[in-house]
């Protein structure tokens, strides 16, 4: 037998590094199904099961979203009804999406004042 992974887990090879490997098995598997029962129910629980392909994609689809949202004027008044933009409904701070849509690149404190409401300490 000359494949290495092979004699890895032959018990024929070497007993004791055999029985060895299926301990530490064991051991971190036991450690595995203590370390989950021991975890809450809560929605933090099932946000920290998710795999990070879920939060890499939900991630690129926030990346894309959000700009989409921005760009969409602000609320306008037309006769009864109040035209709100996805922005204003999400609770954007106008000035912060004033500046997404400005050409130039915003500074630092800009960003704060925007987002605060506040000047930048």
């Amino acid at each position: 037998m000359t494949d290495p992974i092979k004699r890895l887990f032959d018990p024929r090879g070497d007993a004791a590094r055999f029985a060895q490997v299926v301990q530490s098995i064991a051991r971190e598997g036991m450690q595995a199904r203590a370390t989950l029962a021991s975890r809450g129910d809560g929605p933090l629980a099932l946000i920290s099961d998710w795999q990070r392909a879920a939060l890499l994609a939900s991630a690129v689809v926030l990346m894309f979203t959000v700009p989409a949202l921005v760009a969409l004027p602000p609320s306008k008044v037309v006769g009864d009804l109040r035209v709100v933009s996805a922005a204003d409904a999400l609770g954007v701070p106008r000035p912060f999406t004033r500046l997404l849509r400005a050409q130039a690149t915003p500074a630092v404190a800009d960003l704060y004042a925007a987002l605060t409401g506040t000047a930048a300490p």
